[in-house]
């Protein structure tokens, strides 16, 4: 039996199909991405839902955390 690598992250999760378009970050939520359908699959490190990055290598945050959705109604603090 294989073990599944360990991702570094607390907010990852270790995939068999990790795709890199449209980008794992918090600028994919305002931003178009031409991404390709055909786009091959790889293993590796992917945020768990409801999760991104700020940017390309950082950790994975709660969407929330994003600058893009500073003034969200989804995202006030109560």
């Amino acid at each position: 039996m294989q073990v599944e690598p360990k991702c570094p992250g607390p907010n990852e999760v270790y995939t068999t199909c990790k795709k890199s378009c449209p980008p794992e970050t918090c600028v994919s939520l305002v931003a178009k991405f031409s991404c390709d359908v055909n786009e091959a699959c790889q293993n590796g490190c992917v945020c768990k839902p409801g999760f991104l990055r700020k940017s390309l290598g950082s950790p994975c945050v709660p969407i929330c955390q994003c600058p893009e959705m500073k003034y969200s109604p989804d995202c006030k603090k109560n």
